[in-house]
C-alpha cells in the first residue's frame, strides 16, 4: 500500500477505499462462485465470470476514460465500483482456473503439480504486473488509466479462449467412456 500511496499520489484515505474495494470485489466474486458452482457447467461459469470482467469492469473503464479522459477525481466513487467488478470478475475467474487445473488434469497424481504450477504463474504475473503498472505509470502518466483498462480489456479477451478447451476435453471425454464402454 505504501507504494502505492508513493508511486501513484494517494492519500490514505484513498488508498483505504481501493483497498476495500478490492477486497468487496473479491467476497463477491467468491460468492458469485459459490453459488454458480453446483447449477451450471463449467464452461458456462467461466463464460459467465468473463464477462462480467469485461462487460462490467474493463469496457466500463475503456469507455469512461475514453470520453472523459485520465482524471476521475469527479468520479471517484465510479472508480471504486469499476474497481469492484475488476476483482469481482478477476477473483472468480482464478477460481475458475483452479477448477479447471482439477477437473482436466491428465492423472489425479499431476492435480497438486498443476495447482501448484497454476499458483506460481499467477504470482509471477503479479509480480511483472506490478512492475509493468509502475513502469507504465511513470512512462504514460497523462493516459495510463486508457492505456491500463486497454491492457486489461486485451487481457480479458484472450483469457476468452480458454473456453475452447471445454469442447475438446468433452469430446475426449466421451471417446474415453466408450472405450471403457468398448472394453
Amino acid at each position: 500500500s505504501l507504494w502505492m500511496e508513493q508511486l501513484f499520489g494517494l492519500t490514505p484515505s484513498e488508498n483505504g477505499w481501493i483497498t476495500i474495494a478490492i477486497i468487496v470485489g473479491e467476497v463477491i466474486g467468491l460468492m458469485m462462485v459459490q453459488f454458480a458452482s453446483f447449477r451450471c457447467q463449467l464452461w458456462i461459469s467461466s463464460l459467465i465470470y468473463l464477462s462480467v470482467q469485461l462487460f462490467l469492469g474493463s469496457m466500463p473503464l475503456l469507455i469512461l476514460t475514453y470520453l472523459y479522459g485520465n482524471t476521475l477525481n469527479d468520479m471517484v466513487w465510479i472508480a471504486i465500483l469499476l474497481i469492484v467488478m475488476l476483482a469481482m470478475g478477476h477473483e472468480s475467474f482464478y477460481v475458475i482456473q483452479q477448477t479447471n487445473a482439477i477437473t482436466y488434469s491428465p492423472l489425479p497424481r499431476y492435480t497438486t503439480t498443476l495447482l501448484l504450477a497454476d499458483r506460481l504463474a499467477q504470482e509471477c504475473g503479479a509480480i511483472f504486473g506490478l512492475w509493468l503498472t509502475a513502469k507504465l505509470w511513470l512512462t504514460y502518466r497523462d493516459n495510463f488509466i486508457l492505456l491500463f483498462s486497454i491492457v486489461w480489456t486485451c487481457a480479458t479477451l484472450i483469457e476468452l479462449s480458454i473456453l475452447t478447451i471445454y469442447k475438446k476435453k468433452d469430446k475426449h471425454k466421451v471417446a474415453h467412456i466408450q472405450q471403457i464402454d468398448d472394453e
